[in-house]
């Protein structure tokens, strides 16, 4: 039962980096449609 604990702070991280996530998807996508270009 020592799993949970891990999970909570990746939970933990998640939530609070969000909105960086987000920005970092954006940014990929970005990158991805001037790839195809």
């Amino acid at each position: 039962g020592n799993l949970g604990f891990p999970a909570l702070i990746a939970m933990y991280l998640l939530t609070r980096f969000e909105k960086k996530f987000d920005q970092l998807i954006e940014l990929m996508t970005e990158l991805k449609d001037h790839a195809k270009k």
